[in-house]
């Protein structure tokens, strides 16, 4: 892997000359994710804020116009999602929903599994279907305390639940990027959206969770 990307780097720094403080910059921010010596979310903070004081010159361009795209809407609506999903897990409503919710399932793991899918589906329609991930994820990890690494309950709900994400945010703007995207590019009106929505994101989404329920219950 080191000698593909010298490789491309020198062939790179031909063509452009300045590309080789790029890739001192990109070497330096794989060590940093490989080895984990700082969070993996601060690496991102870390280079960019190098490239301000090393690289920054008074006479560049404006740089608004790059970081415009960081105020996107878009971001900032799944950013909100994130924020949803964070404030469930701080103020513990998340494990109360399914404390009020999970045992009108009953015992049986085939029905615990279609509960917290479908928990899991309605969630992640008001927040972005990674968030929702997460924190089912964290939130049932009591469960898999008393299970076995390797029990059938363990691998199903591991699978279902991403799914039940994934199947469920494409029922609204905010649970899925491709909604929020294709809505964003003015193309699409909000009642066209709803229109759509009602027999597309909410009745396909039904029909596929079942039918992902279905065959994770066969499997394990």
């Amino acid at each position: 892997m080191f000698l593909l990307f010298y490789g491309t780097a020198s062939f790179r720094s031909i063509i452009y000359p300045n590309s080789k403080k790029c890739d001192v910059f990109t070497l330096f921010a794989i060590c940093l994710w490989v080895t984990e010596a700082i969070p993996p979310f601060s690496v991102g903070i870390l280079i960019i804020g190098f490239l301000v004081l090393i690289m920054g010159r008074h006479d560049a361009q404006n740089a608004m116009k790059y970081l415009q795209t960081w105020s996107d809407s878009v971001i900032w609506l799944f950013l909100g999602g994130f924020f949803l999903a964070e404030a469930m897990k701080k103020t513990a409503l998340d494990t109360l929903l399914l404390k009020h919710l999970l045992p009108k399932f009953g015992t049986d793991p085939r029905y615990v599994l279609w509960g917290l899918m479908l928990i899991t589906a309605l969630m992640s329609m008001f927040m972005s279907n990674t968030a929702t991930t997460a924190m089912m994820i964290a939130t049932i990890s009591p469960i898999f305390a008393t299970l076995d690494k390797k029990a059938n309950l363990s691998r199903a709900l591991l699978l279902g639940i991403p799914a039940a994400a994934y199947i469920g945010g494409m029922g609204t703007i905010i649970g899925s990027p491709p909604n929020a995207i294709a809505f964003s590019t003015g193309l699409i009106q909000q009642s066209e959206f709803r229109l759509g929505g009602i027999v597309i994101g909410l009745l396909g989404p039904a029909l596929s969770i079942i039918w992902g329920w279905f065959i994770i219950e066969l499997l394990y």
